[in-house]
């Protein structure tokens, strides 16, 4: 029998974002991160990576935060899924 953690399944299917349907009310704020999918050997995360490069972002360290524009620029480049306001 297999190993359950050996069998990969598929990752799930990105998530299209629109941004011109994104209010500016929340667009205007430095409170964004984004994610992508990743196999973390039982099952697909959603880890939360900061805009400058150095690591994971935090729902708690608005230092790791940046603007919508930029987080909207990483989306397509480093294939994440998802902008994320906190």
């Amino acid at each position: 029998m297999a190993d359950a953690a050996a069998v990969q399944p598929q990752k799930p299917a990105p998530v299209e974002i629109n941004p011109n349907q994104i209010p500016d009310a929340l667009t205007s704020r430095k409170q964004w991160i984004v994610w992508k999918w990743v196999w973390n050997g039982k099952k697909w995360d959603k880890p939360p990576y900061r805009a400058d490069g150095r690591g994971n972002a935090s729902s708690t360290d608005p230092s790791t935060w940046t603007t919508f524009n930029v987080a909207l620029t990483l989306i397509r480049p480093v294939n994440t899924t998802v902008l994320v306001l906190y």
